[in-house]
Parts: structure tokens; C-alpha cells; sequence
């Protein structure tokens, strides 16, 4: 039985994302909530849509930093 249960515990995919919300982001970002979701509509930041909400992964605020970061 102990085996069994290692089995399943050892078949289970360990995916870990850090996604924030749209409020969250514009936190973050220190822009307003229309802001984000004009930019994720724009395709200017990535985004998950998870039953009708928009989630933005960590990479994601990353990449749009990188992307406007002046030189």
C-alpha cells in the first residue's frame, strides 16, 4: 500500500507559475487596471485567461520590463 502511494506522489507534475491578477499587476507596474488590460489586449504583456479572468505570469511583467527598459 505505502508503495502505492509513493507511486502516485512520484506521477504527479510539479508545475509551479507565480501569476498575478490584473490589479496586481497594475500594482506592480504602478499603472492603472485599464492600463494592464489595454497592454494584454494589445499583445504589449502575456496573459492567461482562467475562467474569464486574466492572470499575468511573473515572466511575463519580466519581459515587458526588459522590452521598455531604457539604454
Amino acid at each position: 500500500m505505502n508503495n502505492q502511494v509513493n507511486n502516485q506522489q512520484n506521477n504527479q507534475v510539479k508545475f509551479s507559475i507565480e501569476l498575478y491578477t490584473v490589479k496586481e499587476t497594475a500594482t506592480i507596474l504602478r499603472v492603472n487596471y485599464r492600463k494592464i488590460l489595454d497592454m494584454i489586449h494589445l499583445k504589449q504583456l502575456s496573459a492567461y485567461k482562467i475562467d474569464g479572468v486574466y492572470r499575468v505570469p511573473i515572466h511575463a511583467i519580466h519581459r515587458y520590463l526588459e522590452k521598455v527598459k531604457t539604454k
